[in-house]
């Protein structure tokens, strides 16, 4: 059979105790506290990944809204600026084309009076031919009173036809 030293037992179970006890109390509590601490820290770390992360897409939709207003604002801006140049041309058309207008109508006027001043002077050339030929046909020569009334009488007849 086998004895059982009680003496040795006890003695191994108070040590194996003490050891536990001295391990937890100086090793185990040294090791828990140093993981508590890495695991607080990643946990912190963690949590300030989220923050930055929150805070960099919170920073991201505020500058897709800014370039969204800036690229409406750019977008207003070419549209006046497209408008205003179309007005612009608008009236430098309509300036040319009252200009030209206006060249035209004063063009006809010169052309009426050089037509009268023509007509007045053929009419004139003309008179002074008739009252020429007349003065021959007639065989005598015409003063100067004669010579005007006939004029104006020749082209009044003239002016009337």
């Amino acid at each position: 059979m086998i004895a059982i030293n009680w003496q040795a037992v006890v003695t191994q179970v108070v040590a194996l105790i003490l050891l536990i006890w001295l391990l937890k109390r100086m090793f185990f509590q040294t090791v828990l506290d140093t993981l508590d601490g890495r695991t607080k820290n990643i946990a912190d770390t963690y949590a300030k990944m989220e923050e930055n992360q929150r805070a960099m897409e919170e920073a991201r939709r505020d500058y897709e809204k800014r370039l969204q207003g800036i690229e409406e604002e750019a977008r207003a801006h070419i549209q006046a600026a497209v408008k205003e140049a179309q007005q612009l041309r608008e009236q430098i058309m309509s300036d040319a084309h009252q200009q030209g207008e206006g060249l035209i109508q004063h063009a006809r006027e010169e052309i009426e009076r050089e037509k009268r001043t023509a007509l007045l002077e053929l009419r004139t050339e003309v008179a002074e031919l008739a009252v020429g030929a007349a003065s021959k046909i007639l065989g005598r020569s015409i003063d100067a009173q004669s010579q005007r009334d006939l004029l104006q009488d020749f082209i009044r007849d003239v002016g009337q036809a």
